[in-house]
């Protein structure tokens, strides 16, 4: 019983690597239960006056039309402007990272049925200073064939690895064009390697190996 305990607890420590935390706070941008900005993340916008840019942190309603798709109906995030092509809009946040790791960022994402937005979900590696080493990038929209399609909210996700100088990982939501993209549950994870789970394996197999030979002592 006490080999099958320690088995137990070799694995549970495997799939609780496996299924690491969220590294973003608020990553579904439900904290506050309002309209203020989201917790833990920036806003911004290149309107320079009058353009109607739009961060929005709202509960969607008439808005989705027919592309409700799997949005669970709490707060997200709406990025957009009212003047097609005008400016960028975005949220964003930064945490610590560690070059050499992979990085996973999933998350949910849709758009309006209205002009031709451009969505895009960035996985962005910087150094100490901030500057940028490498990223991966999901464009959203990519569907988009015309105007007033829109994209059904759906799940997406890209991983990277964090290049040699990394200190932080920036994960960033941004819109371009006219209409609204749809912005939801981001969830960042460290994707364990091989590697890592083959020393498990091999620390479960000595620890069992040092219980015999303390049995026999």
């Amino acid at each position: 019983m006490k080999k099958i305990s320690v088995l137990i607890s070799i694995v549970t420590l495997a799939t609780g690597i496996a299924s690491a935390q969220n590294l973003l706070l608020n990553g579904n941008f439900n904290d506050p239960a309002s309209t203020a900005a989201p917790t833990g993340w920036t806003t911004w916008n290149t309107d320079t006056g009058g353009q109607g840019a739009y961060e929005n942190h709202e509960v969607l309603t008439s808005s989705l039309g027919g592309n409700a798709g799997i949005y669970d109906g709490t707060y997200q995030m709406t990025l957009g402007n009212y003047i097609t092509g005008s400016t960028w809009e975005g949220v964003y946040q930064v945490v610590p990272g560690t070059a050499g790791l992979t990085y996973n960022l999933s998350f949910q994402a849709g758009a309006q049925a209205w002009w031709w937005p451009n969505g895009y979900a960035n996985l962005d590696f910087l150094d100490a200073s901030g500057t940028q080493l490498g990223q991966e990038q999901v464009i959203t929209t990519a569907s988009i064939t015309g105007y007033d399609i829109g994209v059904v909210y759906q799940n997406f996700s890209e991983s990277a690895v964090a290049p040699v100088g990394t200190t932080q990982v920036k994960v960033e939501l941004e819109e371009y064009g006219g209409g609204s993209a749809w912005f939801d549950n981001a969830v960042l994870t460290v994707v364990p390697e091989p590697s890592t789970l083959a020393m498990l394996a091999v620390g479960s197999m000595g620890i069992l190996g040092w219980r015999r030979i303390s049995r026999r002592a």
